[in-house]
C-alpha cells in the first residue's frame, strides 16, 4: 500500500512523512531493543563482551581492507573499513529477531546487542582518528564529494 501510496503522492509529502516516519519509530525501535538488554548478564560477562568485540573488530576489518585497498586504494582504504565495521541496525533486527522467535537466550542477545553497540560507538569514534573523517568538508574532498554543499541538519562540522 506504501508503495502505491508513494506513487501518486508528491515528492515533498513523501520526503516529510519518511522524516517523520523515522523521527518517530527508529527511537522507539532502539529504545525497544535497549529494554529487553539484561545489563546484570552484560556486566557479569564483560570480558566476554570485550573478547567478542575485539575479534569481530579484527576479522571484519581484517576481511574488508584489501578489498578497500584495491577499490578505494591505499589512502582512503582504512577509513572504508572502519566504516564497514559499523553495523547497527542490521545486526540489532538480527538478534532481536533469533531471540524473538527463541533462537537465542536473553543473556546472548544481551552480550551480543552490547557488541554491537560498541562496535559502531567504536568505529565513530576511530573514525576521527584518520585526518579526512575530521570535518566534514575534508571527508567530501577525499570521497569527491562536493565541499560547497552545506552539512546536513544535525550534524556538526
Amino acid at each position: 500500500m506504501g508503495l502505491i501510496f508513494a506513487e501518486y503522492a508528491d515528492r515533498t509529502f513523501v520526503s516529510d512523512t519518511r522524516k517523520f516516519a523515522f523521527a518517530l519509530f527508529v527511537p522507539v525501535y532502539f529504545i525497544a531493543v535497549g529494554l529487553r538488554v539484561d545489563v546484570g548478564e552484560v556486566l557479569a560477562h564483560w570480558p566476554l563482551l570485550l573478547v567478542l568485540t575485539g575479534a569481530a573488530t579484527v576479522l571484519k576489518v581484517g576481511a574488508t581492507y584489501p578489498i578497500a585497498r584495491r577499490i578505494f586504494r591505499p589512502g582512503r582504504a582504512g577509513p572504508v573499513s572502519v566504516i564497514l565495521n559499523a553495523r547497527l541496525t542490521s545486526a540489532t533486527v538480527i538478534l532481536l529477531l533469533t531471540q524473538t522467535i527463541g533462537l537465542i537466550p536473553i543473556s546472548w542477545y544481551s552480550i551480543l546487542i552490547s557488541a554491537v553497540v560498541l562496535l559502531a560507538l567504536g568505529s565513530s569514534l576511530a573514525l576521527r582518528a584518520f585526518p579526512m573523517f575530521r570535518s566534514i568538508e575534508a571527508a567530501r574532498a577525499t570521497f569527491g564529494g562536493d565541499p560547497h554543499l552545506p552539512p546536513a541538519p544535525g550534524v556538526d562540522t
